[in-house]
């Protein structure tokens, strides 16, 4: 879609980085379009042109820098020039914003949303942030003072601003909880008459090399038990001597046979999660809230370095919430480890899945309410 088809006034989305600054969008677009309304998305050229290319929106490529939290010269200069990308960055989008006057913008966050927040406080422009975290994440806080309204996903997540702050619980496309568990089946090219225990392992949107370690290592031990469903979260090609083919060709072929790799995968995922019985998972708020609304006790693994602590935070809390078990790097050093929280995790799956179907049921669509939050900009 261009922006020649847009409509007067349409709503903008931005947030980027990765793929859960994209995903909560997905959810909103057709409630949107259901309205009648045109979308305008602001991200750069990397997953979020990537996501939205299936969507009908006017996507339009802006600059943005990322800040790094650690200290060295190199990363020092590397933050000087991302300082002047998003300075370029929010020129490029007054200009949008003066051009298209959007109804207001709603932001998913991660860095690439400054920019254009920044932008539309200048011009006027109504800004509506959706944090998905149990924390808020850096580009959150710096743009708390440019919006009107903070959208949660987390009970209980509270900033320093007086800004207006409604849990809404995080918008997530209903078709990954409609999924079809024989076809996922298919999918894998597994026996349903064998498969009888599946186990998902999640890498995240851009791939985890410690849970892809942790699976090789492991992989004897957890094999015989589950049908193993990897997603790597990478279109990288696995190599030829990397950890995980070098386990999998050390199994018999039978035992190889229940193991089937993806690297990413968008319209099958839900039948990837109707397929599923337990799940390995990086502790990052889209893929935890769609587990949990598929109802699949999962073993969270969360990120710890080159982070915020987000992950800790979230895996921390649904833990305490009995709707997921935790287990942090330092626990899983040992040859063995991995397999010894999902035994745990599989005798507590019982307790667990009855947790996430409550919540799922005092929380029943997260959408409309941020569509309520959105209301009074959309008229």
């Amino acid at each position: 879609m261009s922006c020649r088809h847009l409509n007067h006034k349409p709503v903008a989305l931005t947030g980027g980085g990765s793929a859960g600054h994209v995903s909560a969008h997905l959810a909103l677009i057709p409630e949107l379009k259901s309205r009648g309304l045109s979308i305008l998305y602001l991200g750069c050229e990397n997953i979020e042109r990537q996501m939205m290319s299936t969507q009908d929106v006017s996507f339009i490529s802006i600059s943005a820098g990322k800040l790094r939290r650690s200290w060295s010269w190199k990363s020092i200069w590397r933050n000087l020039g991302s300082i002047f990308q998003t300075l370029y960055g929010t020129m490029m989008c007054m200009g949008i914003m003066l051009k298209h006057r959007p109804r207001c913008l709603v932001s998913r966050g991660g860095y690439v949303s400054f920019p254009p927040s920044l932008a539309c406080w200048i011009c006027r422009i109504p800004v509506i942030i959706i944090e998905a975290d149990r924390t808020l994440g850096m580009s959150t806080k710096m743009s708390l003072f440019f919006a009107q309204k903070l959208l949660t996903a987390f009970p209980h997540t509270s900033s320093s601003s007086s800004i207006l702050t409604i849990h809404t619980g995080l918008p997530i496309n209903t078709h990954l909880f409609h999924g079809d568990r024989q076809k996922g089946l298919e999918i894998c090219g597994f026996d349903p008459a064998l498969a009888k225990r599946v186990l998902c392992v999640m890498g995240g949107s851009q791939g985890s090399a410690q849970i892809e370690s942790l699976l090789a290592r492991d992989l004897h031990l957890i094999i015989p038990h589950f049908y193993i469903i990897f997603l790597r979260g990478t279109a990288t090609a696995l190599s030829d001597d990397s950890a995980i083919t070098c386990a999998i060709q050390s199994l018999t072929p039978q035992l190889a046979r229940r193991i089937k790799i993806f690297g990413f995968l968008n319209d099958d995922l839900s039948h990837i999660y109707a397929a599923s019985q337990l799940a390995v998972s990086r502790a990052g708020a889209h893929s935890i809230f769609e587990l949990i609304g598929n109802h699949i006790p999962t073993l969270l693994v969360p990120l710890e370095h080159n982070s915020r602590g987000e992950q800790i935070e979230n895996a921390e809390y649904l833990t305490q919430s009995q709707l997921a078990l935790t287990a942090r790097t330092h626990t899983l050093k040992e040859y063995g480890s991995l397999w010894t929280h999902l035994q745990t995790l599989d005798h507590q799956s019982s307790v667990i899945r009855s947790k996430q179907q409550q919540f799922t049921q005092a929380h029943p669509c997260p959408t409309t309410y941020v569509m309520s939050a959105l209301e009074d900009y959309l008229s």
